[in-house]
């Protein structure tokens, strides 16, 4: 039986821990620098308020949220923020920016985390599949948005016919 030493393992694992470090960091500063980018204005703003007004008009684990608008030809988004640790950290009590960031940075985790362990369950080395989480997120939520334009792309993508 071939054990590692724990200095072999800490050593193999430190590639991994300062590329998700050194992507965690430039993603935070950049959000921070570029508010715009994380809820944006239009979008973004009104998928936060409907978060924002289940957690003020609902109730904890409620499976229908009701909104005092709702017959009125309300575009109030059923969803329950309860079940989703991206918006349940838009209930914290903290700044606004703190939220949004708070709010993104469990969002790219849960990203990750299903991109890397889909990515080991179809058979890819764990250098593939963090690479290849890392450059999602890069692409997705970097600031490298308005480079990449991944939103548009995605876009086209749906509305091109076959």
């Amino acid at each position: 039986m071939n054990k590692a030493t724990p200095i072999k393992t800490y050593a193999h694992a430190l590639p991994y821990v300062l590329s998700w470090s050194v992507l965690a960091l430039l993603t935070i500063v950049g959000m921070t620098r570029l508010p715009t980018a994380l809820y944006t204005p239009i979008d973004g703003d009104w998928a936060k308020w409907n978060v924002e007004a289940i957690f003020h008009f609902g109730k904890v684990f409620d499976l229908s949220p009701h909104s005092m608008l709702a017959g009125m030809g309300s575009m109030y988004f059923p969803n329950l923020p309860w079940l989703n640790p991206g918006a349940l950290a838009l209930a914290l009590p903290i700044e606004d920016r703190a939220k949004d960031i708070v709010s993104y940075a469990i969002y790219a985790a849960e990203l990750a985390t299903s991109i890397v362990l889909l990515a080991r369950v179809i058979g890819f080395s764990w250098l593939i599949a963090t690479v290849a989480a890392q450059i999602y997120l890069y692409v997705l939520f970097h600031l490298s948005r308005r480079l990449f334009r991944p939103i548009t792309g995605f876009r086209l993508l749906l509305t091109t016919r076959i």
